[in-house]
This record gives structure tokens, sequence and C-alpha cells, in this order.
């Protein structure tokens, strides 16, 4: 072998050792970047998780705020609606108080009225020293004779062949659990409630200008003087309600012509013939 070919394959030999290492290294390198961005990506991977994580907890924590604010708001509206009531049935009280005409304290009510039948026992163990008729004779103090006529000629036109304290006092209750509620835009007070063609499409010319039927009139009074005790806190039982004070519709059975009550639109019938408490006999 030549000096010549001897050199030119050691140079040959030290090309691909060079290409051998170089190749290596290459590898190498790959291979480190490739678990660099392994360990890249499970960063990022952990990270993302990390954020999801911190996110759920805030989101969880303002939910937990809004329930503790609602809780909160909550009873703060139960505790206003509780003092409404108190103060309501304490100005009723107040306003009953200077219904009895016989005498002018409190006590001497007390004597002329402790043998009477129709004392009225209230929710809080105690007792009204009048009676419904007391409460009749002065109806001026809590509703107008407006109120009177305008209530009497509407359950006329709605009612009148019913022939029933029953129903009448049904059609009265519903009126008045109307005033106030939420359900219905004009519930501001009777005259509101009554004139508006939405609630009732009696509320015409011919039927304002008919004379009031005398029955209907003495059980709308009658209904007007059990809401005052209501309002004042006597038992049930005294207050006689003909129809609970959710029951806000009704609707004519035009083969009876007589009208049903609803809890809504068309459901959750109540027959005020079942109610407990009727105080009428038909």
């Amino acid at each position: 072998m030549t000096e010549k070919l001897y050199q030119k394959r050691l140079f040959m030999a030290c090309f691909l050792m060079i290409f051998a290492y170089a190749f290596v290294c290459i590898a190498d390198a790959k291979e480190d970047m490739a678990a660099q961005a392994k360990m890249q990506k499970a960063a990022a991977v952990e990270m993302v998780a990390e954020a999801v994580a911190v996110e759920m907890v805030a989101e969880a924590v303002a939910v937990e705020m809004v329930a503790e604010a609602v809780a909160v708001e909550m009873v703060a509206e139960a505790v206003a609606d509780e003092t409404a009531t108190d103060e309501m049935a304490t100005d009723e009280m107040a306003k009953i108080e200077t219904v009895a005409t016989e005498t002018e304290t409190s006590e001497e009510r007390k004597d002329v009225h402790s043998e009477r039948d129709e004392l009225i026992p209230t929710l809080d163990g105690g007792v009204m020293y009048l009676s419904l008729d007391d409460v009749k004779a002065c109806l001026n103090i809590w509703y107008s004779e407006q109120d009177v006529l305008e209530t009497t000629l509407i359950v006329q036109a709605e009612d009148e062949i019913a022939f029933s304290d029953t129903i009448w006092a049904a059609h009265v209750w519903l009126i008045l659990d109307r005033v106030g509620c939420d359900g219905f835009v004009n519930n501001q007070n009777i005259h509101a409630v009554l004139s508006d063609s939405s609630q009732f499409s009696t509320w015409t010319e011919e039927n304002l200008s008919k004379t009031p039927n005398p029955d209907i009139e003495w059980v709308v009074r009658d209904v007007f003087a059990r809401k005052i005790l209501e309002n004042a806190g006597a038992i049930p039982e005294a207050v006689g309600r003909v129809l609970p004070n959710d029951v806000h519709y009704f609707n004519t059975d035009h083969v009876s012509k007589y009208n049903h009550f609803y809890k809504w639109c068309w459901g959750g019938e109540y027959n005020p013939f079942d109610s407990p408490y009727n105080p009428y006999d038909n």
C-alpha cells in the first residue's frame, strides 16, 4: 500500500469518526430538546390546572357570598314583613279601640262587654271587648261608602243569581285580597281593583247605574268588618273567611252561570262552602 493511499484511507476514517460523533451529538441534542419540551408542556399544563383550580375556588367563594347575601336579604325581608304585620295589627287595634261608644275607658268597656257571646279572641291569646256589630257600626273608619257601593254593584253583576251569602262573601274576600297583591298592576285600593277592566269586565256604566241589592250590600259590610278583625289579629274562627287569602282568580261556569274560585288562572279550585270557618247558612 502506497503512502498516498494510506493517507487517503486515514482521512476517510477520521471523517467518518467526526460524522458519527456529530450525529450522536445531534441525536442527544434532539433528545434533550424533546425532554425540555415535555417538561415545559407539563409545566404549562400544571399552570393551567392551577389557574382553573384558582378560578373554581374564586367562583365557589363568589357563589357562597351570593348565597349568604341572598340569605341575609331573605332574613331582612322576613323581619320587615313581620314588623309590617305587627304594625298593621297594632294600628287596627288602635282604631278598634275607638269603636265602642258605650263607655269611655277600656276597663269600663270590659265591664259592659264581659257577658257578651260575641267577644272576639285574638291570636296572641287576648280578647277584643267588642262585637262584630260594633265594628260594622263604625265601618267608615276603615272603608268609605263608595267602597261599599262599588263592591256591592260588582258582586251583584258577577254573582247576583247565586242567591248565596257564601258565594257573595267569597267574591268580596277575593276583591279585598287583590288589594296590595303583587300579581295585579292596579292593586292600590278597592276602586283600582274593581275599575281595572282586565280584572272585572263587569265594571260598566250599566252595572254601576243599577240599584244595589240590599242582601249583597249586607254581605259586603259583613266581610269588610271581618277583614278589619283579621287585620287586628282575630283568630280565624272569629274572622270567618270563606276563601283563603291566596285565592285570587275566578271564572264563570257557562252552564250553571255560577263563578268558581281558583288559586291560579285556571287551576287550584277552592270551594267556599268547604271553608271550616264559613259563618253563613247558605
